[in-house]
């Protein structure tokens, strides 16, 4: 079994490298949920971040788009801010898309 730390470092690595972000959605993300809040001002929710879910049923690991990659694994637990470049940027690519894409369909429907 890995250590914590080291599943860590490969899901850093892993976000870095995401090519295309719909088929990583698609394909490698189990939930995507949205944390919202809301802005009594402008009457409507506000998306705060999305958390992704990569990984279930043995380590689960989660990602936000606040940078935040948290690990859970045999009882163990980590949780840390990426500072990784690439990283940051394909979560702000994600980020981006999933505010797109939500804004799309809210003004279809």
């Amino acid at each position: 079994m890995k250590e914590i730390s080291q599943m860590w470092e490969d899901t850093e690595k892993e976000i870095s490298t995401i090519k295309n972000i719909r088929n990583y959605l698609k394909e490698d993300v189990f939930t995507v949920e949205r944390e919202q809040y809301l802005d009594t001002d402008r009457k409507r929710w506000i998306t705060s971040k999305y958390i992704l879910t990569i990984a279930l049923n043995g380590p689960t690991i989660h990602f936000d788009t606040d940078y935040n990659i948290s690990v859970f694994h045999g009882g163990e637990q980590t949780s840390y801010l990426t500072h990784d470049e690439g990283a940051q940027k394909n979560i702000d690519r994600i980020s981006n898309f999933l505010r797109d894409e939500y804004n799309s369909f809210r003004s279809e429907h």
